[in-house]
């Protein structure tokens, strides 16, 4: 499993610096009809062998100390003086069957802890920009999904990107391509310390409460979640669908 990570061909959340550009490997899974992912010291010698970037990884023993350990690195937002978006778990499942889990005793299994502040609220810039950029947006704000614009940085850096995009468009030509993501954000985030951030800020008001109306909601019963694919191959190779009954 491993994952291109180089700003120069696309940009995600967090910039990588020169010396972390490269494919990373995140694991290497046995090709067998029960998910079987092999151990971090084998990945990290093919990684070795074969030039990819090693994945650095810890082991923690219990699923309380993963919370723990989890919840203070998303107190700094960084672990071993980097910044992260979350952790990849990777474990074992142990009486399976007693609990009604589909999967086999001893089979591997993944589970990601994503950190919400800021990487989400970066992810609803990044999103919300694409947007107005698109034909649908059209650099109206009104066009924009409520359920992105509940923060009030997110408000701002709304305004701040179609007045940027009036004085130079240039800047975001290659913003769909997943170029020029964080200089823009870098950018917004000095000028939200200014005196005209504050005062953009405090002009928009708190942070939105998102009620969905009830005439939004569609009535069913159950939901099916339906995954194409065996776990650990990779997220951009997994679809799930929503079968409404």
């Amino acid at each position: 499993m491993p994952q291109l990570c180089d700003d120069s061909f696309e940009e995600h959340v967090l910039p990588y610096p020169p010396d972390k550009t490269g494919l990373h490997l995140h694991g290497l899974n046995v090709c067998s009809e029960v998910f079987e992912t092999m151990p971090t010291d084998e990945v990290d010698a093919f990684a070795e062998k074969w030039g990819f970037i090693k994945t650095q990884t810890t082991v923690i023993n219990s699923i309380h100390e993963v919370k723990d350990f989890t919840a203070a690195c998303a107190i700094k937002g960084e672990w071993k003086g980097e910044p992260i978006e979350g952790f990849v778990v990777r474990a074992g499942v142990m009486k399976a069957r007693k609990n009604g889990s589909p999967y086999r005793d001893g089979s591997s299994f993944f589970f990601k802890v994503k950190f919400d502040e800021p990487y989400m609220m970066y992810r609803d810039w990044r999103e919300v920009t694409k947007y107005l950029l698109s034909p649908k947006g059209a650099m109206n704000p009104r066009n924009l999904p409520k359920s992105k614009m509940k923060r009030s940085e997110t408000k701002v850096y709304v305004n701040w990107v179609i007045e940027e995009f009036k004085r130079n468009p240039d800047a975001f030509k290659d913003y769909t391509k997943g170029k020029g993501i964080i200089a823009t954000r870098e950018k917004f985030l000095t000028w939200l310390k200014s005196d005209n951030g504050e005062r953009g800020l405090a002009a928009v008001g708190k942070d939105d409460e998102i009620v969905p109306s009830t005439s939004d909601v569609r009535e069913y019963s159950k939901t099916i979640i339906v995954p194409v694919a065996i776990p650990g191959c990779g997220k951009h190779f997994v679809f799930f669908g929503q079968i409404f009954c």
